[in-house]
């Protein structure tokens, strides 16, 4: 900007001291700088949005929150960030420093089969899936095939989009936001649902990667791209249309990254088997529902509370030994009561342990879900009104989680299922996407 002072690489020298800071990569609203971390000894880069004068902008809050929403998520795909601080010596300045990624952009381009491009388009549709997921979600809004690398560890997302949430009011503001905008790619202030910004970039990404041509050379006198005539890739009409479908700007466009995913597989359920999610909950999928259901044995049971009892576990195994143990004792003072006491033990203790801890399914197709204990219908209702699941402790139970399962109006069904934080999360993202592949 103009009345901005042309930041040099000993201006970060007071800011990070550790850092040598070498060389700047892009310049204007949002420039980016290779640097070098002397106590950790890898490569950094460095991120300076700067904004010169605050009043010249609208919607800096939400620009801000963003960026700190950014510094709070970790996900494989996104580089770490190292520090983070403001400024306001030279006007309103951001620093992000993260860490580098190593490796070629999308934008390098080479001849692709449909499965690469299908790969390739999976993996970003679910990377986008995740951030969507984050509260508060976390839309990329600059998704492009150079904003995309391709590391030994997967695809990495960088350079996000924050500088659209911004709007400029002046003058001079208004003439550096031009420059940051590249004509065919998506800007999430241009569409109604920001959300669909993520969606027409996963398109257009396609699109480059088929053709090798820029959007902006692709683009036809009414703004379509007209690019399938183009395309150095032998296609499908279904991955034509599931592109076409990305790069529409109207309802008819894939709602979410998830529903985007689900249509790119040939079932909701593609790639996924029966997956056991703690030691007593199991998923089987199929292509019109999952089921849910404990898995754990008379004997697994056991097992479990000898290293980590709950209040039922423990006294129903006290109950077992003791029991066992005056049968043994009774055997001593006649032998046909002995034997009668033991069987009418062992009958006890395995109906108690069926009515405390017995087979629990939960069944859900693509109109309604049921919850079933030991085959007996507990509680049924229709698939929209169920929201998920998710853990809960439950008071009085070793602070151990029990499946909850949410309905949209707030309500909550407890199960008495033992599960993990991160094994319902995944329960949870199935659930969703089996809903979303029936919308």
């Amino acid at each position: 900007m103009s009345g901005l002072p042309i930041l040099e690489a000993q201006h970060f020298e007071t800011l990070f001291p550790t850092l040598k800071v070498e060389n700047r990569l892009t310049h204007g609203i949002e420039e980016t700088w290779a640097a070098w971390d002397n106590e950790l000894n890898k490569p950094l880069t460095i991120k300076v949005f700067r904004l010169e004068d605050p009043r010249e902008w609208k919607n800096i809050k939400p620009f801000k929150r963003e960026i700190e929403a950014f510094v709070k998520t970790s996900h494989p795909a996104l580089p770490a960030v190292q520090r983070y601080r403001e400024s306001k010596v030279d006007g309103l300045d951001f620093y992000l420093v993260m860490e580098g990624v190593e490796g070629e952009s999308l934008e390098y381009w080479q001849p692709r089969s449909e499965e690469d491009l299908k790969a390739i388009a999976t993996e970003l549709s679910e990377i986008l899936k995740d951030l969507h997921d984050f509260q508060p979600p976390l839309l990329h809004r600059n998704l492009r095939p150079s904003n995309i690398i391709q590391t030994t560890d997967g695809l990495k997302l960088v350079n996000f989009g924050f500088v659209y949430l911004l709007n400029p009011k002046e003058a001079n503001a208004q003439r550096v936001w031009s420059e940051v905008r590249e004509a065919g790619y998506p800007h999430s202030d241009r569409f109604s649902n920001p959300v669909q910004a993520d969606i027409y970039g996963l398109g257009a990404t396609m699109v480059y990667l088929a053709c090798g041509e820029k959007l902006s050379d692709v683009l036809g006198i009414n703004g379509k791209i007209e690019w399938e005539e183009n395309s150095k890739v032998e296609l499908s009409p279904d991955f034509r249309a599931w592109i076409e479908r990305c790069l529409n700007r109207s309802d008819k466009s894939f709602s979410s990254p998830f529903q985007a995913q689900v249509a790119l597989m040939k079932s909701w359920d593609s790639g996924i088997n029966m997956a056991a999610v703690s030691r007593f909950l199991e998923v089987e999928t199929r292509p019109d529902g999952l089921i849910v259901r404990t898995n754990g044995s008379m004997l697994k049971w056991l097992w479990s509370t000898r290293t980590k009892f709950t209040i039922s576990g423990e006294l129903l195994l006290l109950l077992f030994i003791g029991l066992i143990a005056l049968g043994i004792a009774l055997i001593e003072i006649g032998l046909g009561v002995g034997i009668a006491f033991t069987s009418f033990t062992f009958l006890t203790f395995f109906y108690v342990v069926r009515r405390v801890s017995g087979r629990l399914e939960l069944n859900i197709d693509t109109s309604s879900w049921t919850l079933t204990l030991n085959g007996e219908e507990v509680r049924r209702g229709c698939l929209e009104e169920l929201n998920g699941v998710r853990a809960e402790t439950a008071i009085g139970h070793h602070d151990i989680p029990r499946l909850v399962l949410e309905l949209v109006d707030g309500e909550k069904f407890e199960t008495s299922i033992e599960v993990a934080e991160p094994e319902v999360a995944k329960l949870n993202r199935l659930v969703r996407r089996f809903k979303s592949s029936v919308r």
